[in-house]
């Protein structure tokens, strides 16, 4: 009896360790892949017991693929420490929602957490973030993680749209932000545009056209120009801040915007001048703010 018992057991754990395994691949396509026909998709998810009508938010966390001594994990060690992650916030999912599904990839962890309502407020998700890192400071001492969130998806099997939205912020969180960053798809803005460009060369374009000819004119004259915009533009072009911010006299702040109108070409008391100066930080930050030894050294 003994004998059949953990041989029952063992089938037991078998078959489960397949249905997770089943579900695990069946959601993973239907995230990351285009679903050409809906009705078998449904069969599928049917046959795995996943309600397709459930709503879920996404979430994709990835290591920063740095150790804090700086040196990149190998690609085979990544997959292997995604996979340890995955297991540790499965074990954390599950304690707050029994139907929330943790995968591994080899380049990150996809976490969809159920949505039990009409949808979560902005400081609940929050809530959930900081857990998250809780978790990976935690467990994964020598690493630092980032967080992409999507908005909610409205069912499981048109979940492939939450994930790119969670895919794009994670992406564009990090080029912007830098390690450590949590990135909500909601917030990207005008990111989303410059982002879908794809091409670095049009980013590049964009840097050129409007802040390129100041971070030219900074390199060559030590002066601090680029800041003084990005300032004043983080600062909601509120003088008063942005001279406090810069420890400058109002009347010198003055004289640095004018110049800055001078170089670039665009009028700062004009909306469209500020608009494109604007797009052109932005772009800056998308290309890691390389530009002074990339593609504008051509401007100098």
């Amino acid at each position: 009896v003994s004998d059949a018992l953990v041989a029952l057991t063992m089938q037991i754990i078998h078959d489960e360790q397949q249905r997770e395994l089943s579900e695990n691949d069946l959601i993973h396509s239907l995230l990351t892949q285009e679903q050409a026909d809906e009705k078998e998709t449904l069969k599928a998810m049917l046959r795995c017991g996943l309600d397709y009508t459930q709503k879920y938010l996404c979430l994709i966390v990835a290591l920063d693929n740095l150790q804090e001594g700086g040196g990149l994990i190998p690609q085979a060690n990544l997959f292997q420490v995604n996979v340890d992650l995955a297991r540790i916030l499965a074990y954390w999912a599950k304690e707050k929602d029994a139907q929330a599904k943790v995968i591994a990839t080899s380049d990150d962890v996809i976490v969809l957490l159920p949505v039990r309502k009409a949808r979560l407020s902005r400081r609940e998700i929050q809530g959930i973030v900081g857990e998250i890192m809780d978790v990976g400071r935690k467990e994964l001492i020598n690493y630092s993680i980032s967080i992409g969130i999507s908005s909610t998806v409205n069912d499981l099997a048109h979940s492939r749209a939450s994930y790119v939205e969670a895919d794009k912020a994670l992406k564009i969180g990090t080029r912007v932000s830098g390690r450590g960053s949590v990135t909500f798809f909601e917030d990207l803005g005008i990111f989303r545009v410059l982002f879908e460009l794809g091409d670095p060369a049009r980013l590049e374009e964009l840097c050129r056209n409007s802040v390129g000819q100041l971070i030219s004119y900074d390199r060559n004259n030590n002066t601090e120009f680029f800041r003084t915009l990005e300032v004043f533009c983080r600062e909601n072009f509120n003088l008063k801040e942005t001279a406090r911010q810069l420890n400058l006299h109002y009347n010198s702040l003055q004289y640095r915007l004018k110049k800055i109108s001078e170089i670039t070409g665009l009028d700062l008391d004009t909306s469209e001048g500020i608009f494109n100066l604007m797009v052109g930080l932005k772009a800056n930050k998308l290309l890691n703010g390389d530009l002074a030894r990339r593609a504008l050294l051509v401007i100098s």
